[in-house]
């Protein structure tokens, strides 16, 4: 062993910066917070709100559209409802991330915002008039970010899982 832990008292490997006991602090400078929970957060809040974007043109784009073709409003009510969903849940997974706990529903949020990109893509490529350049246009950019956050998130939980006794 060799060091001994100088709020509970308990002995700790010579290695250690934290007691496995308390948590306290035992050698070393001020513990570093890692950077990479906080930009995933944020690029999952950019991402959320693409998705946010992105389904709320679909609603008043669906408006529109009603008049002339009842299978392409409801694709683009359908759109709508994926993109709100996808802000919902990238929002929460970026709540978690920044919390630096439960890294699992976070990447699962994360997951689902990209698949939320990805049917923006769909809907928009079977919409006549739309065309899959406005999907990939309207979609990819919720993709990107949310591959981006998803890998800082694991790579931040990879991190966390080897400071462990």
């Amino acid at each position: 062993m060799g060091l001994r832990c100088l709020k509970c008292g308990n002995e700790a490997f010579q290695e250690a910066v934290l007691c496995p006991y308390c948590g306290a602090r035992i050698k070393g400078g001020p513990l570093r917070r890692p950077v990479f929970p906080t930009v995933a957060g944020v690029l999952e809040i950019i991402a959320a709100t693409f998705s946010l974007l992105i389904g709320l043109d679909g609603i008043v784009a669906s408006q529109y559209i009603a008049q002339y073709s009842p299978a392409e409003e409801f694709a683009l009510r359908l759109l709508g409802v994926f993109g709100i969903t996808g802000f919902a849940l990238g929002l929460t997974s970026a709540v978690f991330t920044l919390m630096r706990k439960h890294f699992g529903t976070a990447i699962g949020g994360m997951l689902l915002t990209i698949l939320s990109g990805s049917f923006c893509i769909f809907a928009f490529s079977i919409i006549p008039g739309f065309g899959l350049g406005n999907g990939v246009i309207a979609g990819a950019p919720t993709i990107l970010l949310a591959l981006l956050s998803l890998t800082f998130t694991a790579t931040s939980e990879e991190e966390k899982q080897r400071e462990k006794p």
